[in-house]
């Protein structure tokens, strides 16, 4: 039981590699869903409220698509950027494993 409270709030660095790894998996799968797009907006309500978030870009598909209903957007556009943050945050951990502080 220790060990699994200490892996959830203070990872070696090869476990959160692993976690972000998987990370960039889950986003993999989602492309083209609104979970990976630049304009949805997450809910900040607390997890016991149904709340989808919402689409910056007002797309009137959103509804259809946030439910899992396979229908195209014209307005998706894949959030590349939160990929790079996660990339370079392994690149960093993978230099820290390997003890090169640069």
């Amino acid at each position: 039981m220790g060990n699994r409270i200490r892996r959830i709030f203070s990872p070696v660095p090869e476990e959160e590699i692993k976690d972000l790894i998987q990370i960039l998996g889950i986003h993999k799968e989602q492309i083209g869903e609104c979970s990976t797009c630049v304009h949805y907006k997450g809910s900040d309500l607390p997890g016991y409220w149904t709340d989808y978030g919402s689409c910056k870009a007002k797309s009137p598909h959103f509804l259809e698509k946030v439910t899992h209903f396979k229908v195209p957007c014209s307005s998706y556009q894949e959030n590349i950027c939160d990929v790079e943050k996660i990339k370079r945050k392994i690149k960093e951990l993978e230099a820290l494993k390997d003890g090169k502080n640069d």
